[in-house]
């Protein structure tokens, strides 16, 4: 899903930075100031999503930056506490690429 999330926004225009786990994301989100950061809330590793993003928002310098989160549609608990924790907007899995480009597009705009 990472490589077809990333296909779809190069092609789009829109710079990409990946990682593959949660606090390698963080890590990558405090040195590179992204203008958003799409998180998956099942992550690999010690971190998980909303791990990643209670840690955005308590950074002083990243709480206002949008957070995208991609949750699973049969867990409505997963929608509310992502909520809740800060992100900005959700999607829910399965998604239409389509879909996803029209809300990264809402949140920050054209590449």
């Amino acid at each position: 899903m990472r490589e077809t999330i990333a296909f779809a926004l190069t092609s789009k225009g829109y710079e990409v930075i990946r990682a593959k786990e949660g606090a390698g994301g963080l890590d990558v989100a405090l040195k590179e100031k992204p203008a958003l950061v799409l998180l998956d809330i099942r992550l690999p590793g010690e971190m998980d999503g909303w791990d990643v993003l209670s840690s955005i928002r308590a950074d002083p310098e990243m709480n206002t930056l949008p957070v995208l989160m991609l949750t699973t549609i049969n867990e409505l608990g997963e929608i509310e506490k992502t909520v809740q924790l800060g992100a900005t907007d959700y999607i829910t899995k399965p998604f239409n690429v389509e879909r996803l480009l029209e809300k990264v597009k809402k949140l920050i705009g054209d590449p």
